[in-house]
């Protein structure tokens, strides 16, 4: 996502939030910079997400080779 913004990129400058994401300032650049941070950790939060379902899925076959133990004779 950090790769689509520049200072010549227009749809930067024409976005109603431009004030808020001003390229020549420390406070608009941080301002970027948190945003960018939390959509890198929502998409890390899918991956992650995704990854445990597989895993789940994985180790469902597992479960049919558990079985309870008999009692035992004696």
């Amino acid at each position: 996502m950090r790769d689509r913004f520049s200072e010549f990129d227009q749809s930067v400058k024409l976005n109603s939030a431009a004030s808020l994401w001003n390229l020549d300032s420390a406070a608009g650049l941080n301002a970027l910079q948190r945003m960018v941070f939390s959509e890198a950790q929502m998409v890390a939060f899918l991956n992650d997400f995704v990854f445990l379902v597989f895993v789940v899925f994985l180790a469902m076959p597992l479960c049919f080779f558990l079985h309870r133990p008999g009692k035992r004779a004696g």
